[in-house]
């Protein structure tokens, strides 16, 4: 019985086939619109974490911190205050010299953590101060910021780019702590370096 014969192929084994131009140029219409949403997924995470949380927190600390503060500090101030005591009562009975001096060293050295996380909300509440006094963007130019912003990391965002080199890196850091900071005219400024370079990097390929 004669097996069924195979129509010849010319593709060389471990070939690929290549697709008609037709699909390869939906393939990169598909790749650049699947970019585009991934850095615009990027540029929201990044406003949420830079802009919005921010903001949140500074109303939070404004309105809340400085209660929160005024509570823990009344509840260290009575802890210590019970500390104290138990410790001239134990001085009492061992019939010790009681030195107030040489109690309150011991527990400063027991409260130092309790001192750490006062001055931790005192801080968090001046940096949300210097947050609400600092000068505001207008709402134009808060427009701008971030439709920048999401062009650049389009360009420069390192997931985006994987292949990009250590200046297009120092950029995006540098772009990201300008647009922490509300600052347009370094954005700006980055912004333009980076439309100077692309034309010559795809004049390239």
């Amino acid at each position: 019985m004669e097996h069924p014969k195979t129509a010849p192929t010319s593709r060389e084994p471990g070939k690929m086939i290549k697709g008609s131009p037709a699909d390869e140029e939906r393939e990169r219409a598909q790749l650049a619109r699947l970019r585009a949403e991934l850095a615009e997924l990027y540029a929201q995470r990044e406003e949420l974490s830079f802009i919005i949380c921010k903001n949140l927190e500074m109303e939070y600390m404004l309105k809340v911190g400085a209660l929160e503060y005024e509570v823990y500090e009344a509840q260290c101030r009575l802890l210590r205050l019970k500390r104290k005591l138990e410790w001239i009562q134990a001085k009492k009975n061992r019939r010790e010299a009681i030195v107030i001096a040489a109690i309150e060293a011991q527990l400063d050295q027991e409260f130092a953590e309790y001192q750490k996380q006062l001055l931790a909300q005192v801080d968090k509440m001046h940096a949300a101060l210097e947050r609400r006094n600092a000068e505001t963007l207008s709402v134009e130019d808060g427009r701008a910021l971030k439709t920048l912003y999401r062009r650049i990391v389009k360009a420069l965002h390192p997931d985006l780019h994987p292949q990009a080199g250590s200046m297009q890196r120092r950029w995006f850091e540098h772009v990201v702590k300008a647009y922490k900071n509300g600052d347009l005219l370094t954005l700006r400024a980055i912004g333009e370096m980076v439309e100077a370079v692309r034309p010559k990097e795809r004049n390239v390929r």
